[in-house]
């Protein structure tokens, strides 16, 4: 267990940032990263990287990358949070173990267990002061940069709000009878998110500032199809997403609602089941929220990796891609990793 701290990496990181296109990044469980151009989803860059991958992010300006996947001194234990040059190609472990990284505005979240939650400043790798809470999180900073939200279920089921100008908990919020938490920001506004409800979920507005939830709205999800079904939350430009994840190959499709519904959590309308016929290991949204990007489970043939226009679920590109695990995410790439398809990273 350890915490490099950056100094020693600084160097690699002195120059200087530039702009880059976002691009959709894929990462694969065997050990690749594959970034896709967000209009057409064609392959731009490969890179190959190591084994059991379970996640990459990357920044806009596409200067690091920081991957999280299995530490040589622990490789039974997922995972390490390593950081990428992407200029030298050589990946350097800063915190492990670690799991559930979370990259917005410079700062760099990363959990080790339920004992606190690590910062970092995203650009220099300084460790920032470390915010010590007993609980495990999805965590959702604020676009501002201001407040840290992280929904958690044990012991009890609530959400908890951190203030990153001091560093600590200002609020935690109980959420009964809550078997699932999601949270979510549209704009400036900050969304919980709890299903559950026989064929119908809750959103709750959240006023950081004063560490209380608004009314409780009611949403439709139509009729389940499990006893206890699955869903996460998407920001499509001024609505939620909402899906149900396909977790695994063996989890059965009758388990599983295909497409996703769009609420408007602010007055409970939500529109009908749209590509209801495409199943979802995993959806993301475009940076402008207009377009969403899914991977489908796998077959014999591949995964599907399809982009669909997020209002009306039209899709407007597709293509299939390697039978494997997959995560997605947007960020940035460098200019020299443009049409390079036979990048391999060193991890040390």
């Amino acid at each position: 267990m350890g915490i490099v701290r950056g100094v020693a990496i600084l160097a690699l990181l002195a120059s200087a940032a530039s702009a880059a296109d976002p691009v959709l990044l894929g990462s694969r469980r065997e050990g690749w990263l594959e970034a896709f151009r967000l209009e057409n989803l064609e392959t731009i860059a490969r890179v190959r990287l190591k084994e059991k991958v379970e996640s990459v992010e990357s920044p806009a300006d596409g200067q690091r990358l920081f991957v999280s996947a299995p530490h040589p001194q622990q490789p039974e234990i997922c995972c390490a949070l390593w950081m990428l040059d992407p200029h030298s190609l050589r990946a350097f472990a800063i915190l492990w173990p670690a799991f559930r990284p979370v990259l917005m505005n410079n700062k760099l979240f990363a959990q080790r267990g339920d004992d606190g939650i690590e910062v970092f400043d995203a650009r220099s790798l300084a460790h920032l002061p470390t915010l010590r809470v007993p609980g495990v999180y999805n965590l959702t900073p604020s676009p501002d940069g201001r407040w840290l939200f992280g929904t958690r279920q044990f012991p009890t089921p609530g959400l908890d709000i951190f203030d990153l100008a001091q560093f600590k908990l200002t609020r935690a919020i109980p959420v009964e009878g809550a078997t699932q938490l999601r949270g979510i920001w549209l704009g400036a506004q900050y969304y919980l998110f709890a299903p559950g409800l026989p064929g119908a979920g809750r959103f709750w507005a959240v006023d950081a500032q004063a560490g209380s939830l608004g009314q409780q709205k009611l949403v439709r999800l139509g009729e389940a199809a499990c006893a206890e079904p699955d869903y996460e939350v998407v920001a499509a430009g001024d609505r939620v997403a909402i899906y149900s994840p396909v977790r695994s190959r063996s989890g059965g499709a009758g388990c599983i609602h295909g497409g996703y519904l769009l609420a408007d959590p602010a007055t409970s309308t939500v529109s009908a089941r749209l590509a209801p016929e495409l199943p979802f290991v995993r959806l993301v949204a475009g940076p402008d929220g207009k377009s969403l990007y899914g991977v489908t489970p796998a077959d014999t043939k591949g995964a599907k990796l399809i982009k669909l226009d997020a209002a009306s679920g039209q899709m407007s590109a597709s293509r299939t891609i390697a039978a494997d695990v997959w995560n997605l995410g947007i960020g940035g790439l460098p200019a020299e990793w443009q049409g390079r398809l036979d990048l391999q990273a060193a991890f040390q």
